[in-house]
Formats: C-alpha cells, sequence, structure tokens
C-alpha cells in the first residue's frame, strides 16, 4: 500500500515537472518583424515567409503591408533564433478587394505578376538568408528585371 502511494506520488511529481518544462518550451521564439522592400520600394500584397534552414524549426509567415511585416508560426508564435530563406508569394488583392469579389460570387482576384525574380517563389531556390535574432530585419529583394 505505502508503496503504491508513493509511486502514486512520484508519478504526479513527474507529470508536474513534464508540465512546467513544456509551459517553458513554447515560449513562442523571439519577434520577426522588419520591412520587405522589392526593387528598393515598400513591398505590397506580398506573403512572406522564412524557411528555416534547420529542418527542426519551423517556418514564420505573413502579409507585408507598406513594406512592413509580422511573421508568425501556425501557432502564432515568433520564430526559433537561427538562419532563414525568404519565400515570397503574391497576393491576390488587399482584404476589402478579396470581400468586394466573394460579394459578387467572383471568387478572389487572382494575384498580380510578382515584381520579384521566380527564383524566390521556392526556399530551394531563394538565394537570400536572413538571422533571426528578434532584432528588426531588413530584407530587399532585386526587382523581376534586375
Amino acid at each position: 500500500m505505502i508503496r503504491s502511494i508513493q509511486s502514486y506520488f512520484l508519478f504526479l511529481g513527474a507529470l508536474g515537472c513534464v508540465g512546467l518544462v513544456g509551459c517553458g518550451s513554447s515560449g513562442g521564439g523571439v519577434p520577426v518583424k522588419g520591412t520587405l522592400t522589392i526593387a528598393g520600394q515598400p513591398a505590397n500584397n506580398v506573403i512572406l515567409t522564412l524557411h528555416p534552414e534547420d529542418s527542426t524549426k519551423t517556418p514564420v509567415s505573413g502579409a507585408v503591408t507598406n513594406g512592413s511585416f509580422s511573421l508568425v508560426d501556425e501557432h502564432g508564435n515568433g520564430a526559433s533564433p537561427g538562419k532563414y530563406k525568404p519565400v515570397l508569394a503574391m497576393r491576390g488583392g488587399s482584404k476589402e478587394q478579396v470581400e468586394a469579389a466573394m460579394k459578387k460570387g467572383k471568387g478572389p482576384p487572382k494575384p498580380p505578376v510578382p515584381a520579384f525574380p521566380d527564383i524566390y517563389l521556392k526556399a530551394a531556390t531563394s538565394d537570400k538568408t536572413v538571422n533571426v535574432t528578434g532584432q528588426s530585419l531588413s530584407i530587399d529583394i532585386p526587382g523581376r528585371h534586375q
């Protein structure tokens, strides 16, 4: 009986430790904020995703408006510090444009032709690397015809 009570309390203690470690490790990483320019101009209607070079880390993503971005992972957390490859995608317009098109039954507008070279559409071909440290990032991507 005493042995089973001791085992029970050891089990509860172990659960408590695991719970504390789990809460501490889900801290959310560091904030990923900054500016994105394409050919020196603030980017608009672009989705920026940073793909980690370390495959054990999670990508972070978000919309870029007037050159500014704030990126999060699928859980709404920041990123683990380290090196990432920027990947870009064009959005099909502003939130208001998408809502107006959907109300008219037309579906979302098609995204415009990217203002950036196609190599930035995939992490495997992106030639830029950014180092996420919690400091503000400044990413400049060349224009399509540069």
